[in-house]
C-alpha cells in the first residue's frame, strides 16, 4: 500500500495539549459538565482527539448522531465554508441530546456564522498571545505561520440571556494541557 499524500489543511491535527488545556479550562469555569471530550466529530484516525469514539468525513457529522449527554470536540473544516453548518449541528445536538460541544475555530468576526455564534452559543473564548500551530498530517510537524487567530466556542445551555466572553492566553492553554 502506498503513502497517501494529504495536502489539504482541513486534515491538520490540533495538538493534544491544546485540546486538554481548552477542555480543562472549560470544565474548571463551569462552561461544560464533563472534564474531557467523549467524541470527536470531525476526525480521521490520524487527527482524532478521542481515540475510541470519533466521526469521520465518510460518516458525516452533519447527519450522524453525536450521542447523548456527552461532550463533543469539534475542529471543523474551515476551508469548505462549513463552520456555520457545524455550529448549527452542534446547537441541534445539544437541543436533541444534551451533548455539549467545544469548537475550535478561526476568529473571523466578519462572517454570518460569527453573528450566529454570538446570538446562540453559551460562551466564546478568545485565544490571546499567539496562534495555535496545527500539526501536519504527513510529518506531525507544527505549522510555521498560522494565518488567523483562534477562538473557542462552547455550545450548551446559557445561564443568562447573553454569551459569556473569556480570554485565555496560548501559554495558559499549554500549561493546563501539560
Amino acid at each position: 500500500m502506498g503513502v497517501i499524500m494529504i495536502l489539504d489543511k482541513d486534515y491538520w491535527a490540533t495538538p493534544q495539549a491544546v485540546v486538554k488545556g481548552i477542555s480543562s479550562y472549560c470544565y474548571a469555569k463551569g462552561l461544560v459538565s464533563l472534564p474531557k471530550p467523549t467524541i470527536d466529530v470531525c476526525a480521521t484516525p490520524f487527527n482524532t482527539k478521542v481515540q475510541d469514539n470519533y466521526i469521520t468525513e465518510e460518516e458525516n457529522a452533519l447527519v450522524a448522531d453525536w450521542g447523548k449527554f456527552g461532550l463533543a470536540w469539534c475542529n471543523p473544516p474551515y476551508s469548505r465554508g462549513n463552520v456555520g453548518l457545524f455550529f448549527n449541528r452542534a446547537l441541534e445536538q445539544y437541543r436533541k441530546n444534551q451533548t455539549e460541544t467545544i469548537m475550535l475555530l478561526n476568529c473571523d468576526n466578519g462572517t454570518a456564522w460569527f453573528a450566529d455564534i454570538i446570538a446562540h452559543a453559551k460562551a466564546v473564548i478568545y485565544v490571546m498571545n499567539g496562534r495555535i500551530k496545527f500539526l501536519d498530517p504527513e510529518t506531525g510537524e507544527e505549522a510555521k505561520n498560522p494565518p488567523k487567530p483562534n477562538m473557542v466556542v462552547v455550545v450548551g445551555e446559557r445561564t443568562n440571556d447573553h454569551i459569556e466572553t473569556h480570554y485565555l492566553s496560548l501559554d495558559e492553554i499549554f500549561k493546563l494541557g501539560a
